[in-house]
């Protein structure tokens, strides 16, 4: 009883002017808070909620559409059960109006995958882009590394390419800085080509394993961000699996163009004797 009536004479006690003004204040905070909730704003601890969410889509850019640029553009979406959106810089964006490519594995099974977005122009894909990939040939790396070098921040996109060949990662090191993330493939996924410009390609045979160096990227990052884009997982296995390489050296000295090449012009060529 005792503490009642204290509680009761408190209540009722004449307020002394600190404490009026701290009543006013939590007045005027409670009406701020009532506008807020009211105007839609969400609350400051919501929004990396909202944040997230809106991250969880990765956008893959593929520069180039040969043999290669086809299977990846195929596989990328399915693969990754829609997370990742594709998207196509090519110099040939006309070719790709349906959006939409197949590849056939040795299986007889296909995989259809939609381009979400084609252009010729750099500056309308790249600067959205979580990850961009190079698919040409080794020859053009660098004309193609400074076409796209004005669009690139490397703080939000990585750069990789799905052949490398020579010092590849000084090349990329020079055109975006020291602080680019970079992955370099040793080896392409798988043996493909193409079968009709735009629409299909087929891979002929898988890989089990291929292996990858990369620079401010590691390994956890690329057996969640990379390897799923790669594998043929309709075949009924999960292949080919990424190993990454101790350093760059298997890179640099990799003669797979100079081995594969003479030999193939010479199985064309051999019988030729000059006439068309």
């Amino acid at each position: 009883r005792q503490h009642a009536c204290v509680g009761q004479s408190e209540a009722h006690r004449p307020l002394d002017s600190g404490e009026a003004g701290g009543a006013a204040q939590m007045d005027r905070l409670g009406r701020i808070a009532r506008h807020v909730a009211s105007s839609g704003v969400e609350p400051e601890t919501a929004r990396p909620r909202a944040v997230a969410a809106e991250q969880e889509h990765v956008i893959v850019t593929l520069i180039a559409a040969g043999n290669s640029g086809h299977v990846c553009a195929a596989l990328f979406e399915e693969n990754t059960k829609g997370r990742v959106k594709t998207q196509l810089l090519t110099s040939k964006p006309h070719m790709f109006k349906s959006m939409k490519l197949r590849v056939k594995f040795p299986s007889g099974e296909s995989q259809e995958g939609r381009l979400h977005k084609v252009s010729d122009d750099p500056a309308e894909l790249i600067p959205q882009s979580d990850i961009v990939i190079w698919t040409g040939p080794v020859t053009t790396t660098k004309e193609v590394f400074e076409n796209i070098r004005p669009h690139i921040n490397i703080r939000k996109t990585v750069v990789g390419t799905i052949f490398a060949q020579g010092l590849v990662h000084l090349l990329a090191q020079r055109t975006f800085g020291s602080g680019v993330r970079f992955f370099a493939l040793r080896n392409i996924p798988w043996l493909c080509r193409m079968v009709k410009a735009g629409e299909e390609s087929v891979i002929v045979g898988a890989k089990s394993v291929i292996e990858v160096m990369t620079i401010n990227l590691d390994l956890p990052w690329v057996k969640k961000e990379l390897e799923p884009l790669f594998v043929v997982q309709k075949t009924g296995k999960w292949e080919p699996t990424i190993e990454t390489l101790p350093d760059f050296c298997p890179i640099v000295f990799n003669p797979a163009n100079q081995i594969i090449h003479p030999a193939r012009y010479w199985a064309l060529f051999r019988r030729w004797r000059g006439e068309p």
